[in-house]
């Protein structure tokens, strides 16, 4: 029998010219083995990331090699079977620490009322895809697709404190406006941010303020969630539920989070309907 990883037309395995003729034990243990072969290291040897007491496998990755208003950061998002995805700022220099990457948020962004299906929630992360242009990252449910934004940096609101701590590339300090905004790349308005120390000497404490994942303080807008808390997703700006045939990418859809249940897109003939997103996405049955 054909050894696993052997070619087939190799001086071993002549009769075999194509590995569709390989015996169907052989393909099956292929299938169910395949990390046969030695893993591929991390570029540094060490692990980029430790996340410790993480009850859910993390399945899909998504990389933003040009992060910030400068385009000099690296941010990786990780999605994982729980709709639950973590977000992590790589640091990429020639540091002697380990795990010397710094962990920005972790965001629980599933959505039972657009995404569950018959009574049955599948919370597992199909696939994740950036999208620089509207600054959003598109993740697809089994029922739904959902636009993140990049950045959430409407949750610091007026506390330049928590603004700066969040060492978060997609956000800023806008000096004229006195909030914490996301950044364009090339934003030429005045702004401050410290994504290497994230630097807070001298910024007093924030009121009504909620302790942040870094441990500082920050101003709570009433309508933005928090990381551990699931979004406010399907609802456009006015508080309208989100109708299917809106154009997501719209500046009137202004809400940082849209959910599209493809369940709700068919035609009476049960015909179903493409949606096309900015990304190229689509949600169907």
């Amino acid at each position: 029998k054909p050894r696993p990883g052997s070619c087939a037309g190799s001086s071993s395995l002549e009769k075999y010219t194509s590995s569709n003729e390989f015996p169907d034990d052989t393909l099956n243990f292929i299938k169910t083995h395949s990390l046969m072969d030695e893993a591929v290291p991390s570029v540094v040897n060490k692990p980029w990331f430790l996340r410790t007491m993480v009850r859910y496998r993390l399945t899909k990755i998504a990389v933003d090699n040009a992060a910030g208003p400068n385009q000099n950061h690296t941010v990786v998002f990780l999605g994982s079977e729980k709709g639950i995805i973590l977000k992590f700022l790589v640091r990429t220099g020639n540091s002697v620490f380990l795990n010397d990457s710094l962990f920005l948020e972790e965001m629980s962004i599933y959505n039972s009322e657009k995404c569950s299906y018959d009574g049955v929630e599948d919370k597992r992360i199909m696939g994740m895809q950036l999208d620089k242009q509207s600054r959003a990252l598109y993740v697809a449910f089994s029922n739904c697709l959902i636009r993140v934004p990049l950045g959430r940096c409407e949750r610091h609101g007026k506390c330049k404190k928590a603004c700066i701590a969040s060492r978060d590339p997609y956000c800023g300090w806008m000096k004229e406006s006195g909030a914490c905004m996301q950044l364009l790349p090339g934003a030429t308005l005045a702004f401050e941010q410290d994504i290497e120390h994230g630097n807070t000497d001298g910024l007093g404490d924030c009121q009504n303020s909620f302790i942040a994942l870094n441990g500082h303080s920050s101003s709570l807008l009433p309508s933005m969630p928090t990381s551990d808390t699931p979004a406010q997703q399907g609802y456009d700006a006015g508080g309208h539920i989100l109708n299917w045939k809106d154009h997501i990418g719209s500046s009137e859809n202004t809400n940082p989070y849209v959910a599209v249940s493809s369940h709700n897109h068919q035609e009476k003939k049960g015909k179903a309907l493409e949606i096309i997103f900015p990304v190229g996405a689509r949600a169907w049955d």
